[in-house]
């Protein structure tokens, strides 16, 4: 199972003649601006900066600075600007809602999310978070085997 997320997200951190992108391109700048890539965003949702998964983080992504926020939760500093998992995970929903609403011809303002059902209750308050940042609202939270269940 593969629980990666990428982001790679330059304007703030390298200007603004740079735009935000995701998919296969995220691998070749993420050699050229490593401190602009922020690999694996799944797995840190909802954990503190003691975590396991945290430290295994950073000692694979050595040129990532993660810092506490002023909620508890886990940043990406760089430079002067500091991002949390849940505002860069938003940010991916955000491009995912558009493209899907091109899909659809139709605005999308609510969703039925599917998480692993091994989520804590944090790592799926993480995700809710991050949903209303993109500027959703989740209707429905249910695990990934329920929802294949149900679309049988």
């Amino acid at each position: 199972m593969d629980l990666t997320l990428s982001i790679w997200y330059p304007p703030k951190f390298l200007g603004p003649q740079f735009n935000s992108c995701l998919g296969n391109w995220l691998t070749a700048e993420g050699v050229r601006f490593p401190e602009a890539t922020f690999p694996g965003l799944k797995s840190l949702l909802g954990r503190t900066g003691e975590s396991d998964v945290v430290q295994r983080f950073l000692e694979q992504h050595p040129t990532n600075k993660l810092v506490q926020s002023n909620r508890s939760i886990i940043a990406f500093q760089n430079r002067e600007s500091m991002y949390t998992v849940e505002e860069l995970v938003a940010m991916q929903l955000v491009n995912i809602k558009s493209q899907a609403e091109k899909m659809a011809e139709e605005k999308i303002k609510e969703l039925v999310l599917t998480v692993p059902a091994f989520w804590t209750e944090q790592e799926r308050k993480a995700i809710v978070d991050a949903v209303e940042l993109a500027g959703m609202r989740v209707s429905t939270l249910i695990q990934d085997g329920l929802a294949g269940d149900v679309s049988e």
